[in-house]
């Protein structure tokens, strides 16, 4: 009789355990579905996050034209928070490396012919997979940067950069062997 017992207890026992480790896996598996879909559907959005910036009025229906790009309110702050996420801790420089480039793939007939465009691109810029992009605050240096290439653009041609010691061994093989090296920022290399 004891031994029936013991068997019945260590089945129910058993079971318990196998329906919460299900439970406990169903919903890891949920929360990354979720962290998928809410990228995809921000990627998707014309909703762009409100962040309040530095030094940079609000000006309604305001369109600036550098060479053959376009740039709108919205396009502005998807530079601003782009370039913050990209390069935080950067220098000034650093900063408008990071601009420059997303204005040379916007005016590149390989490249969409948006910042919004861009930047929304599938596997281009990680901030936008590991969400930095809609948590950043954007600074004042940030908003200096942006400024000072919109202002006067043309600073480098570079059309790709990564950050080597973050990056996996296949991009890293990528971009040396696909590649043209330009130069090292001292946080950024960039490429074309």
């Amino acid at each position: 009789m004891l031994k029936k017992l013991t068997i019945r207890f260590l089945v129910k026992l058993i079971l318990i355990i196998t329906i919460l480790y299900i439970l406990f896996y169903s919903i890891l598996v949920l929360f990354t579905l979720k962290a998928f879909y809410d990228i995809d559907k921000l990627q998707e959005s014309e909703f762009v996050p409100q962040t309040t910036y530095v030094d940079m009025p609000v000006v309604e229906n305001t369109l600036i034209h550098i060479d053959t790009i376009d740039i709108g309110v919205k396009d502005i702050s998807i530079l601003f928070k782009i370039t913050e996420a990209e390069a935080t801790a950067g220098t000034l420089e650093q900063k408008e490396n990071v601009v420059q480039c997303i204005l040379n793939r916007v005016a590149s007939e390989n490249f969409p012919n948006t910042i919004k465009g861009v930047v929304y691109q599938d596997n281009q810029f990680s901030p936008l997979y590991d969400r930095r992009y809609y948590k950043v605050k954007v600074t004042k240096s940030t908003v200096k940067a942006v400024e000072n290439i919109i202002n006067s653009p043309n600073k480098h041609d570079g059309l790709f950069f990564m950050v080597r010691k973050a990056s996996s061994y296949n991009n890293i093989q990528w971009f040396d062997s696909k590649l043209d090296y330009l130069f090292n920022d001292d946080m950024h290399e960039y490429f074309n």
